[in-house]
Formats: structure tokens, C-alpha cells, sequence
């Protein structure tokens, strides 16, 4: 305080429990701190540790201090260096303030170790697209229904092991919260962001928050936007909010204003709070905002486990043309002057070659760093810094009083100096803070335009920098494992901790059957009492052809093998086709696979949760190239046989020709539909398989294939290829040793689906109770009948037939993950009613839950068959992927547009189509409008849109103020849909119904399908339509009878590609017709289609 005012004075205000005379009191820093007082009396407080405690507290809190950037990275670089540290900001939508945060995060000399953000507006589906470089993100899900104040999330080095605290991160209505626990390498730190949205009940947010703190360990740290001024001194709920506080241990690290709008009073309502004040070093606000919140931040003194993830890639090989060339040259040399009589010596002659042509005397090393806004330059950067300066130039000026009374803080309309300086500080700071925006988003067109010029013929390319763009990359694997209660950092221990753990999978689940005693064991079934008669035709594998050999090499996709580039196999087709012919020839002849092709390459994958457990990462596998082709020339050989046999299952949809998820989800549909008509109770089991590719039995396998007619040398090499197999764990850069595979089919192959649905095939005969429905190890089962209490007798005793298989089979049933729906017939009069409790479906002494709907192959199927679950499933998705689509619209070419539309948006809206489509057009409706909002967002006239919000309502004259319908009227879409030649959901309904029936009645598969539909006996042309409903048998059936064109040359002999443009010109014509600019019931009318 000034020492003249004080004397002066006559009445002094206190503030903050300061003495300033009323002239100068506005140029005081109001600051939060209740210990300050407390302090002046330590004597009268006998316990020492909260002596030591209030004492830090009031100086952390007298500590706090504002700074701009600059200043930050001057006075605490030191800081940030040797310890931790955490920010948060009230983002106030990541939309509008994103792409500046990220620009301002590089500002700063030293990275945050955490970032808290609240008011994100996001979920985590859209998370993908806001991503920092060198951090990982998380998302808390928003308020449903709730577009704007809503959402956190924590972003935490990628150095860092963090994991989500499901116990203690909730959202409601009242508090949104969100908590991580990072590893150190004392004990855990829990770092939560919360927000407390302004609309919701601020004493059910304090007993929420009370709940919380309750539950929080030692080591926590929670920041975010509390909404609840803490300068309010005199307020009730700063009272209760400083008594929940105090009394969980936890106390407040922030005492200066961080919320500020021009012309209202600051307040301190963003807070970080901690039970562990002793390891605070500094806390503090940055001036420099890009919301009216401030950002806050805390160092603490916390060691968290730190592990660089940029490694280093050693590159031992050169593929570039001319060694790829120098390769070809060796390679024809040396197999034409070599004797090759068995594959061995033909794969070690082309490694050989090479190795001498292509590998690196001295290895390349290279930092594979991901940047996910590349964009940002220096020269973006300083002009952040600029419009910074300008606007704490303004906030100097905009508090000086004008003489004449003017409050505006912009200067108004008075003409006195002061107001003058105002008006042109501000003018200054909005014209720089206009053109930065301008120019940010010119800055990623032009970056990226640029990108997309260079890749220009590449889809390839093109699609993984549009990926880039999306988020959408790999999550970096991190250095440190939890293995046995130990941190691991060593990492070919890592990967060998890892190889052992994935080889072990299928062995344990196996031993835990051979653990139920003997005695159980002899008493399961044999396989042979599932099994057919024997098949009495037996398989005979042709030779291949050179021409076979070269059509697989260049159907193989690149990047999809374990030792040799595919590029480099595709250039040397010519010279190694007629040789690799004879070769595998001579192992089909002799029923030897060999073992050079029988190692796979397995890359851990992240799925969820700890990021530190084993159990946490799925294996992907990748395969020999040699074997990849050797493998398709025995597939095509065993397929062609099962289907020359009619051997496969017919209600198995997967991994077959000419079927796919929609045939099994029609077909389920029509036939619980078909059972409710006849008034009958149906009983919907869903059955989980834990690792079921990995654990069968090669020798169970074989016993099978025998059986259906693989004998001889066919089997021989089917047991060949199945023995003998290694694998070997690639991640962090380091190889693990090679270990035994001895269950399961190889994954990553073409082969080892085929195996293992011929290994289930036999599944369906354990009972005739039921109808089973597979898509491949999916195994759902309908069991059906007009008595309630007999159709769950029926069911339950389903699975235990099935539960014997599996055991037999050395398959193993996830019952946690099993589920079922029990579809009830409408208007049915029933004698006696029983209590649900009585039904109940056991599997292994275990009750299967019982639900009302479950996502069945893709699909949201509900018991009512009404699909009002799936429809707002997939109108969440889409509208998310509207979201993305916006974020990255404007630095995405405009030819690419069309692509972008049919691979993010429309292929969502396919999937399934036929199942869920045939519902009326007002149920349709909510989708049609998402469709719609995407069509003028990458089609519509988007700068007559932005036009109406060039300038603010009130800088308009009177007349002009009010809105009226012409400002909120939306661009027709009718249009837009016609000039990009774009299908509606009604047209797209159409056009995968009819193509579906049209391919099953054309092909002649699957045969459980084309049953349904019944030729008519007098037009062929026609079919018998079944009883009215939404499913896609009678939706299709009444379609196609109605477009039928007496002069019509479409039939079932006409190519599909044919139907298909036909049928998509006739569809785009029905909706273009009648209004040019408004849709009519006509354009979705079925009966308008001729063709």
C-alpha cells in the first residue's frame, strides 16, 4: 500500500486483508487466501504437522502469480525441467479455440506433463481429431443432448503411463469429472479435470464433489472449472465448497481471478485443489487467454515414470529402385545358374540375393516422431504472441474512467482522449486477432493442399494423410511394463515377457478343461458323434499353374508380410512365378509345407485400459510372403471342394463367398419374425468365444477334414502346415525369441479361417431344438415355441448339448459376454402368466443375463424388432462423423469431397441397410436430416452461409435486428443431391434391397435365403410376396414386383454391374422429379421405380 494514502486516509477498506484509501483500492490484486490470518496465531494451534500445512498453504497461495508466456519461460524454465507440472483450461469448445491451443502450446519452451481441458464440447468418438503432439488424450463422454458447456478432458505425455480412473469419473447433469492415474516411482498420482456446468444444482455438484474427494488416494490433484467464486467471501456455497474441501484433506492451490469479461467483475472460479500440498513448488495463472478464462497451473514435485517413446528405427535394408533393380539382375543370374530342387534352397538364394543388393553396410537410424499439427509455423506463432500484446495494451487503457461518464470499455462513442486510445487499442487488437484466425486456417489449406498436390494419383497416400488429419494413427507403445508385480523397462525382456504371455493364451485356457479330473473327460462326447457320415469322395489337388502363381503375387497387398517386401516379390514376379509353380507343385505332390513359412511375425496392438499390463494388448500377426501365396493356391483348392461337396454349414456366413453379415442378419431376422406370426415365444442366445482361432486342436482338426474328404497328401500338407509352427514378438524396436505355437489356426492367413469354420462345422448337429446362426466363432442361436415355460426348458437344454461341444472341441465360452433376448408375440391371450424370475437361462451353473437389445453382428437389434435403438446409434455416429467431417473440410481438396462422403459418412449409413431401411419415412426421418447437414456441409454454398454472420445483430439498424425465418432458412439439399449425384437412406434402402435379392436369386446363394423367396408359378419374372412388414424379404419381394417393366430387358442372367448403374440412374431420376427445390413423398416412393 501506498504509505501516503494510508496516512491520509480516513477510512480504510480492507481488502484481502490489505489497507488501501478508496482512490487507489481498484489498483489492488484481490486475492484468495483464509490461512493468512490463522498464520498470525501458530501458537494457538498445538498440532505441528497442520502448523506446517497452513503455513505452506498461505504461501503457495500469497505465491501465486500471474505472468505472460514469455515471462513463464523465463522465470520458471528451471522448474518445469526438474519437475512436474499440470495446466488447465476452460477451452470453451474445442471447435472455436482448439487449433489456437495447440498453437500457444508451442509457445511455451518447456511442455506441460499434463493438460487438463474442460468445456471441450467433445466425446471421445471425435477425440481423435483435437490431438497435441507428444501427448496422449482422454475424453470423458458428454451431457446427452447437450451441444454446448459440456465435456473434459486430460491430455498426458506420451512419456507418461496413465490410466483411467473409472471409480471416480462420472458426469451427470451437475458435475462432469475425469480422473488418470499416471505411475511414479514412489506411489501412484491421480490427476482428475473437472467442470461444473452453471445450469445444473450447485449443492448436488458439492455432495458429488464430496463423494469424490472421499474416494480419492493420497497424491491427487484436481483441476478444473468449479464455477463457484472463490473471492465471493460472504457467499454460502463458498462456505460449504471450503468445508468439503478442508475437511477431505484437500485445499486450493490458485488465489487470483481467472475469469474475466469486459465490462464484469473477475472472478476466481477455475481452481486446481490437492491433498498433497507438501510437494507443490508453484502455482500460478497465465495472462495470456484465448477464452474469457485464464489458464491456471501448478508445478509439483512429483517424480512420474518417464520413458522416451520416440525411438530409434534402425533401416538395414535399401529397397530403393536402383537396388531393387540391381536385385532383379542378380537374382535371374543366380537361379538360372544354380540347380533349385527344393523350396529351401530357392528361399535362400532370393534373401541372398537380397542381402547383397539391397542391405545397408552401416544401418540407417531414424526418429519416427508423429506430428499431429505439423502446420503450426513459427511465424503463426509470433503472431499469436503479437495479438497478445495488443490485447494487454487495450486491458491497460479499457480501465481508465472516461471524464465524461462513457462505461464502454471499447471506447463507445465519446470523443475524448481516453476513449479515443480505447477505441484504437481495441480496433488494433481486433483487426490482429481477425487476421491471425485468417491466417491459421490459410496456413493448414496451404500446408496441406500442398501434401495433397504431391500425393496427387496416389489413393494410397492420399487416405493415410487424410488419416493423419483425422487422428486416426497407432498409439505409440511405451517402454515400461507391469510384469509379476515388477516394473520392466529392459525391452527384449518386454518382448519376450510378451511373446510367452500370447503363446500361453490358448495353452491355459486348454489346461483349465484337462483340470475338470479324468473322469469328466471320459465321459464327453467323441467328436465323431457330431460328425456326418463319411464323406466317401476324397479330395485331388491339381497342380498350379504359372499364370495362378502370377495372379496371386500381384493380387497381394503391400506391407502385408513378416520378412520380404511385397513390392519387391510383385517386381520379381516374371523371374520366380514359373519357378515357384514347380515348387509348390512339388509340395502339394509330397504334402510338405515348409517350415521357412511357417514363422509369424506378432505385433502387440493397445486395446484398452493399463497400458502397463500384458493383458491389456491383442496380437497381430503377419505372415511369410511365400507362405501367404502357397496358402491361396491350398485355399482355393479346399473351398472348391467343400462347395462341389455342399459340405459347409449353410447357416454359416462367414468368411465365405456370396455371404456376409446382412444374409445372416436377414435371414435371423425373417425367421424370429416368421415364428412370432405363428404366435410363438422366441428365445435370441448370443454366445462369446474366448480366443477361439487359437485354441483347437490340430489333431481334432485333422480327424475332421479326414472325415469330409481331405485325406491322403491333402491332409498330410494340412498337417504339415499346422506343426512345426514358430512366432516371435516384434515391438519397441527389439525381436523376442522364437517360441512354439501348439494350438489354434494361424492368424493373419487366408487358410486359418477356412480350418476353423470347417472345425466348427459339425456345431449345429449337437441338437435339431434349435436354429443356429453363425458368422464364423459368432454363435447365435433361436430357439422358438408357443409355451413359455417349454421354450426356456428347450433352450437350457441347448446349452448343455452345446456346452459339451465346446469341451469336446476344446472351445471356450465367455458366458460374462453372453446374453439373450427373449422376443415375445404380440396379442397373445395367455391362460396363466408367470413371474419372469422363473425363466432363467444357465450356462454351466452361471444365469445368462437377459437383455433388451445387444449389437448383433453390427446391427442394434431390440426385442420389440422396432430398431428405434439402432437408429439412434447410428444417428449418434454419423452426426459424429458430421463433426469430423467439418474439422477437416476446409484443408481437404474439394475433388476429394465425393470420396470423403461415400468413406466416412455413407458407408456408416449402408452398413446394414437392408436389415433396419424398410421402416416408414417419418421414422426415417432423423436420419434424412443428419444426411442432409452433411450434404450442405461438403456441398452447400458455405459462403453465403458464413455471409449472415458477418457482423453482430446489433451493430445492424433497428429494422434490421430482428431475425426472421429467411436467416434461419437452410439451403435446399434437393439440389445438392442431384448435382453430386448422391443417394437418399430411402434410395439407398432401395437400391441394397433390390441389389441383394438380385445377387441371391442371380447366384443362387446363400440357399437358406433364396428359399425365401418363392417364384411366381405364372411370370418368372415375379415373385409371391409374403406377409407386410419391414423386413427385407417382403420389402424386397414388393420392390421388385413393382418395378417390374413389361418392356423392361433387366433379368437374372444380366450382369450385376449392369443392374446396379441402372438401378442407381432410375433412383437418382425419382428423386430429382416433380419440385426442383422440395422434397415430395414421391421421390421416396417405391412404386414410382420402373426398370
Amino acid at each position: 500500500m501506498h504509505h501516503k494514502c494510508y496516512t491520509r486516509s480516513t477510512s480504510n477498506n480492507i481488502l484481502s486483508d490489505d489497507f488501501y484509501c478508496p482512490k487507489c483500492v481498484h489498483l489492488a490484486v484481490t486475492r484468495y487466501n483464509p490461512f493468512r490470518l490463522a498464520c498470525t496465531s501458530l501458537s494457538d494451534i498445538e498440532n505441528s504437522e497442520v502448523d506446517d500445512t497452513i503455513i505452506k498453504v498461505d504461501q503457495i497461495l500469497n505465491n501465486c502469480v500471474s505472468y505472460n508466456v514469455k515471462e513463464f519461460n523465463k522465470a520458471l524454465y528451471s522448474q518445469m525441467n526438474d519437475f512436474s507440472s499440470l495446466l488447465f483450461q476452460n477451452i470453451d469448445g474445442n471447435k472455436s479455440n482448439f487449433d489456437t491451443f495447440a498453437i500457444e502450446s508451442h509457445r511455451l519452451n518447456k511442455k506441460f506433463s499434463i493438460i487438463a481441458l474442460a468445456e471441450t464440447n467433445e466425446g471421445p468418438d471425435s477425440s481423435s481429431l483435437y490431438q497435441l503432439t507428444g501427448y496422449n488424450s482422454f475424453y470423458q463422454n458428454t451431457i446427452p443432448d447437450k451441444r454446448k458447456g459440456t465435456g473434459v478432458a486430460l491430455y498426458v505425455c506420451d512419456t507418461l503411463s496413465a490410466t483411467v480412473n473409472g471409480n471416480v469419473s462420472h458426469i451427470t447433469e451437475h458435475l462432469e469429472t475425469l480422473f488418470v492415474t499416471v505411475s511414479s516411482t514412489t506411489s501412484p498420482v491421480t490427476v482428475g479435470v473437472l467442470y461444473r456446468p452453471p445450469s445444473g444444482n450447485v449443492n448436488v455438484a458439492l455432495s458429488e464433489l464430496s463423494d469424490i474427494l472421499d474416494s480419492l488416494p493420497k497424491c491427487s490433484y484436481l483441476a478444473g472449472d468449479f464455477n463457484i467464486d472463490l473471492h465471493d467471501k460472504n457467499s454460502t456455497i463458498v462456505q460449504r465448497y471450503e468445508e468439503i474441501l478442508l475437511s477431505k484433506g484437500f485445499f486450493p492451490l490458485i488465489s487470483l481471478a481467472t475469469h474475466e469479461k469486459p465490462g464484469c467483475k473477475a472472478s476466481c472460479i477455475d481452481n486446481i485443489v490437492t491433498n498433497d500440498v507438501e510437494s507443490i513448488v508453484a502455482s500460478g495463472i497465465l495472462t495470456d487467454r484465448i477464452s474469457h478464462h485464464s489458464p491456471i497451473f501448478q508445478i509439483f514435485d512429483r517424480n512420474l515414470n518417464s520413458s522416451k517413446t520416440n525411438l530409434k528405427y534402425k533401416q538395414y535394408y535399401d529397397y530403393g529402385k536402383p537396388n531393387v533393380n540391381a536385385f532383379l539382375n542378380t537374382l535371374e543370374y543366380d537361379l538360372n545358374n544354380n540347380i533349385i530342387d527344393n523350396f529351401t534352397t530357392f528361399h535362400d538364394i532370393f534373401k541372398n540375393c537380397i542381402d547383397r543388393t539391397c542391405k545397408l553396410e552401416t544401418p540407417k537410424c531414424s526418429k519416427r516422431t508423429a506430428l499431429n499439427n505439423p502446420w503450426i509455423t513459427p511465424g503463426l506463432v509470433g503472431k499469436i504472441a503479437y495479438q497478445h500484446e495488443l490485447y494487454d495494451k487495450w486491458v491497460k487503457v479499457r480501465k481508465v474512467k472516461c471524464k465524461f461518464g462513457e462505461t464502454e470499455n471499447k471506447g463507445g462513442t465519446c470523443q475524448c482522449p481516453t476513449c479515443c486510445i480505447k477505441r484504437d487499442k481495441y480496433k488494433k487488437y481486433s483487426d490482429c486477432r481477425r487476421k491471425v484466425k485468417k491466417d491459421r486456417r490459410n496456413v493448414q489449406s496451404k500446408f496441406y493442399g500442398g501434401k495433397f498436390a504431391e500425393l496427387h494419383g496416389n489413393s494410397k497416400k492420399t487416405w493415410e494423410l487424410i488419416n493423419q488429419i483425422r487422428g486416426k494413427q497407432k498409439r505409440q507403445t511405451k517402454p515400461l511394463f507391469t510384469i509379476n508385480n515388477e516394473k520392466i523397462t529392459n525391452r527384449r525382456v518386454i518382448a519376450n515377457e510378451f511373446n510367452k504371455y500370447f503363446v500361453s493364451l490358448a495353452s491355459n485356457l486348454n489346461e483349465a478343461y484337462n483340470e475338470i479330473g479324468e473322469l469328466v473327460i471320459n465321459s464327453l462326447p467323441s467328436i465323431y458323434d457330431y460328425l456326418p457320415r463319411s464323406n466317401t469322395t476324397s479330395i485331388y489337388m491339381h497342380d498350379c499353374t504359372t499364370d495362378e502363381v502370377s495372379k496371386i503375387i500381384s493380387e497381394l497387398k503391400n506391407g502385408k508380410s513378416s520378412d520380404i517386401p511385397i513390392h519387391v516379390v510383385k517386381a520379381s514376379s516374371r523371374i520366380i512365378a514359373p519357378l515357384l509353380s514347380v515348387l509348390y507343385n512339388e509340395c502339394l505332390k509330397e504334402g510338405i509345407f515348409p517350415d521357412d513359412l511357417k514363422i509369424g511375425r506378432i505385433s502387440p496392438i493397445y486395446k484398452k485400459e493399463n497400458e502397463e499390463l500384458l493383458e491389456n494388448y491383442r496380437p497381430v500377426s503377419t505372415l511369410a510372403v511365400f507362405g501367404k501365396i502357397f496358402e491361396k493356391i491350398i485355399y482355393s483348392r479346399l473351398y472348391s471342394f467343400f462347395q462341389s461337396q455342399n459340405m459347409i454349414y449353410e447357416n454359416q456366413y462367414g468368411f465365405r463367398k456370396n455371404h456376409s453379415t446382412s444374409h445372416a442378419l436377414n435371414f435371423s431376422v425373417n425367421y424370429i419374425e416368421s415364428c412370432l406370426d405363428k404366435k410363438q415365444h422366441v428365445l435370441g442366445i448370443f454366445i462369446d468365444l474366448s480366443k477361439a482361432f487359437d485354441t483347437i486342436s490340430a489333431d481334432k482338426l485333422l480327424s475332421k477334414l479326414d472325415n469330409y474328404g481331405i485325406r491322403g497328401n491333402a491332409n498330410k500338407l494340412i498337417a504339415s502346415y499346422l506343426s512345426n509352427r514358430y512366432q516371435y514378438v516384434s515391438v519397441l524396436g527389439e525381436e523376442s525369441d522364437k517360441l512354439p505355437v501348439l494350438f489354434g489356426v494361424p492368424q493373419g492367413s487366408c487358410l486359418g479361417p477356412l480350418l476353423f469354420i470347417i472345425y466348427i462345422n459339425d456345431l449345429f448337429r449337437t441338437t435339431e431344438l434349435g436354429k443356429f446362426i453363425l458368422f464364423a466363432d459368432d454363435t447365435n442361436i433361436f430357439v422358438a415355441d408357443e409355451c413359455k415355460i417349454k421354450l426356456y426348458e428347450r433352450a437350457n437344454q441347448i446349452l448343455k448339448l452345446v456346452q459339451l461341444y465346446m469341451k469336446c472341441n476344446l472351445l471356450h465360452i465367455n458366458i460374462k459376454k453372453c446374453c439373450y433376448i427373449h422376443f415375445k408375440p404380440s396379442n397373445r391371450k395367455s391362460g396363466v402368466e408367470h413371474n419372469e424370475e422363473e425363466h432363467v437361462l444357465t450356462l454351466n451353473n452361471v444365469v445368462i443375463k437377459q437383455v433388451k437389445k445387444v449389437k448383433f453382428l453390427g446391427v442394434i437389434i431390440d426385442d420389440q424388432l422396432k430398431w428405434d435403438a439402432h437408429i439412434r446409434s447410428l444417428n449418434t455416429k454419423l452426426k459424429c462423423e458430421i463433426g469430423k467431417i467439418c474439422r477437416i473440410r476446409h484443408i481437404i481438396p474439394e475433388k476429394l469431397y465425393k470420396e470423403i462422403y461415400y468413406t466416412l459418412f455413407e458407408s456408416h449409413l449402408r452398413f446394414g441397410i437392408s436389415v433396419w431401411g424398410g421402416l416408414s419415412n417419418n421414422r426415417l426421418e432423423p436420419i434424412f436430416i443428419t444426411q442432409k447437414k452433411c450434404v450442405r456441409i461438403l456441398f452447400g454454398n458455405r459462403e453465403a452461409y458464413l455471409e449472415k454472420f458477418r457482423t453482430c445483430a446489433r451493430t445492424r439498424s433497428r429494422d434490421k435486428q430482428k431475425l426472421g425465418s429467411d436467416f434461419y432458412e437452410k439451403q435446399h439439399t434437393k439440389p445438392l443431391f442431384k448435382k453430386n449425384g448422391l443417394l437418399t437412406v430411402h434410395s439407398l434402402f432401395k437400391h441394397t434391397c433390390l441389389l441383394e435379392m438380385f445377387k441371391i436369386n442371380k447366384l443362387e446363394s446363400p440357399a437358406p435365403l433364396l428359399d425365401l423367396f418363392h417364384r411366381s408359378p405364372r411370370r418368372t419374372d415375379r415373385f409371391i410376396t409374403p406377409t407386410p412388414s419391414t423386413s427385407f424379404i417382403y420389402q424386397s419381394t414388393k420392390m421388385w414386383n413393382d418395378c417390374r417393366n413389361t418392356a423392361s430387358k433387366i433379368n437374372f442372367s444380366t450382369s450385376t454391374n449392369l443392374v446396379k448403374s441402372t438401378l442407381r440412374s432410375e433412383l437418382l431420376s425419382i428423386q430429382s422429379r416433380y419440385d426442383e427445390i422440395d422434397w415430395c413423398e414421391l421421390n421416396f416412393d417405391s412404386k414410382e421405380l420402373k426398370f
